[in-house]
């Protein structure tokens, strides 16, 4: 009895050993189910609410639908708000928008702040509605159009990658960055179905545009005399607006108002013609038909195609330009030359046609830059967003490289593939070694020549992509617009640049034979016409227009506000301006060509 009942104390001992371990294994079990929950619910989590969750994505997208709702709502009332001469009457603008949306408004100047469904709206004298950040103005974002590739220059990788338009690393309109935006065309290896982070080696870009934003300007030294001073402003969105630097918005000018700008310099900040509307005045100073936001300009010049991966195809709807090769705006290039004045202007017209091969389409507006807009990227790189800093002390460098020898272009090695009898003489994208070097004459031998170094008479040259390790600076980018590889190139060496500009004289046969349609008298705004003197002088020339004739009335060319007179040196950085007068010299080419040893660059005309 007494064995039994010890056994049985037993067996319920060994029992209670097994419940308990048993217990202890549900608990690990439950501990790690529940952990395995957490894990799960952590990723479902991330998912609904992380940077890139679901919640998150529609909560962006609630947001920015709710932002472009006010806006839209803001802009309707803007547009109810016209007189019967077509002027915004901001009286009537601020009644309709807070009678109709309960939005409070407060005049600013000559524009207006409405507050609004929690956003801020600057509303300006030329009705344009845009978001408003108190006392801050910054770059206007690049604008896209069909065939453009936003890329960046990825230092590590000594390459070029293509980016996203939201990627911050895109560009930085800063003091210190001067990071001017760059996009690729399609007619390299890419397109715009590329995927982002694709690397893209030299050889693989397609031609390169570079984003010059609408700004205000103040030549603030030196108007109209041999050395000076710009400063740039950044205005907001279309309008006039910027930032006087200690937060308080203030409206710059239209140039054409009367007393803007005066015979000893600017009483205040104008907005430059390249971004305005013309339509009233004209078109005289190289305005556009509307208010803009910005432009693209060419990062290189013309050049002709040179290895089998470039485009090697002729245009075939053009009236002068037909089948001559569409133009490659890249370094390392031959420089496209032996063409006439229209057909660089059908050639320039002819980019955005149908079956280009850059993937441009005609809301491209295509077209052979004017002086106002050679004008707009010459004071960007002077101000203290580009290479000079805001002075004329500081001058960029010049591509001084040629392939032939100046006094025997027929020695040329290469012939030019429009036309086998004529040769080519220059090569996009280098840069000299100092400020004045002479002409630098390669020893050429074959494509191959054309390399990140190239060595001649006169020392080296260095292609625009010859960058220092893990920097965006170099021997090549000291003739780029910035001082680095985000900026134009080729705006004073390589071959002169032929604009859409001329001199508005009669009777000089060059206007007809080499201007073709687009040299009728008149501006438009696709080409300026400047006037002329007839009775000061026998010749009808750029001399002829410079002295005496209003051309000091005409802004933003770097031009007359940025020189003393024509002659040898007359102009900032020493630069010339035409001084042989003959009355064939009618057309405008800018910034000289590789031969010169001074006196050409970013304000130079001859």
């Amino acid at each position: 009895m007494i064995k039994n009942e010890e056994n049985k104390r037993k067996r319920q001992k060994n029992v209670n050993k097994k419940d308990r371990k048993n217990h202890g294994i549900t608990l690990i079990a439950l501990v790690i189910t529940i952990i395995v929950l957490l894990i799960l619910a952590g990723v479902t989590i991330a998912t609904l609410t992380g940077d890139n969750g679901i919640l998150t994505k529609a909560t962006q997208a609630k947001d920015e639908t709710e932002k472009a709702g006010a806006l839209e709502a803001v802009q309707v009332e803007v547009l109810g708000s016209y007189d019967n001469q077509g002027n915004l009457d901001m009286e009537t603008a601020k009644k309709n928008l807070e009678e109709h949306l309960k939005a409070s408004s407060t005049g600013y100047g000559e524009n207006l702040i409405v507050e609004y469904e929690g956003y801020k709206f600057l509303v300006d004298a030329e009705g344009n509605v845009t978001f408003w950040d108190e006392g801050i103005t910054v770059a206007n974002a690049p604008k896209l159009s069909a065939g453009m590739i936003p890329v960046k220059y990825d230092t590590s990788k000594g390459n070029w990658v293509i980016c996203s338009e939201t990627d911050p690393e895109w560009y930085s309109y800063t003091t210190t960055d001067k990071k001017w935006a760059n996009v690729m065309l399609c007619d390299g290896t890419y397109d715009t179905n590329t995927p982002v982070g694709t690397e893209v080696a030299e050889e693989d870009l397609g031609s390169m545009f570079v984003w010059i934003p609408r700004y205000a300007y103040k030549i603030t030294s030196g108007y109209h005399s041999g050395a000076g001073t710009i400063e740039v402003k950044w205005v907001n969105g279309k309008s006039y607006c910027y930032s006087d630097g200690d937060g308080e918005i203030k409206s710059a000018k239209n140039g054409n108002e009367e007393g803007v700008i005066t015979e000893s310099g600017y009483t205040d900040y104008v907005v430059h013609p390249a971004f305005t509307n013309g339509e009233d005045n004209g078109y005289s100073n190289g305005e556009w038909r509307k208010e803009i936001e910005g432009i693209w300009v060419a990062k290189f010049q013309a050049g002709i195609h040179t290895t089998e991966k470039d485009t090697n195809q002729k245009v075939s709807n053009s009236s002068t330009a037909k089948n001559y090769y569409y133009p490659i705006f890249k370094g390392k290039k031959y420089g496209y030359n032996y063409v006439t004045e229209s057909q660089c202007y059908d050639l320039s017209l002819a980019l955005d046609d149908s079956g280009n091969p850059y993937g441009l389409t005609a809301n491209t507006n295509s077209h052979l830059m004017k002086t106002s807009e050679w004008g707009a990227v010459a004071y960007l790189s002077i101000s203290q967003y580009g290479y000079s800093d805001g002075s004329s002390s500081k001058e960029k460098y010049k591509n001084n490289l040629s392939i032939v020898n100046y006094n025997s272009v027929s020695s040329s090695p290469v012939n030019n593939p429009n036309n086998s009898s004529w040769k080519i003489t220059a090569i996009t994208g280098y840069s000299a070694t100092s400020g004045k070097a002479a002409q630098n004459v390669m020893n050429y031998t074959s494509v191959a020549d054309l390399t990140n170094a190239v060595s001649g008479s006169n020392g080296t040259s260095y292609a625009w992509n010859n960058v220092n390790s893990g920097s965006t600076i170099g021997n090549g980018t000291l003739s780029s617009t910035t001082g680095n590889i985000y900026g134009v190139y080729d705006m004073g060496g390589c071959l002169a640049d032929y604009t859409a500009a001329y001199v508005n004289a009669e009777g000089v046969a060059n206007l007809s034979t080499y201007g073709g349609s687009f040299a009728n008298g008149t501006s438009t705004y696709l080409a300026t016409a400047y006037p002329y003197n007839p009775v000061a002088t026998d010749y009808k020339d750029f001399n002829s227009g410079y002295n005496g004739t209003g051309w000091e009335k005409i802004f933003g060319d770097a031009l007359y506000e940025t020189s003393a007179g024509t002659g040898s040196g007359k102009a900032w950085f020493g630069q010339t301006l035409e001084e042989d007068a003959t009355a064939n010299e009618v057309f405008f080419p800018r910034g000289g060509h590789w031969n010169y040893t001074e006196h050409l660059g970013l304000v130079r005309f001859g």
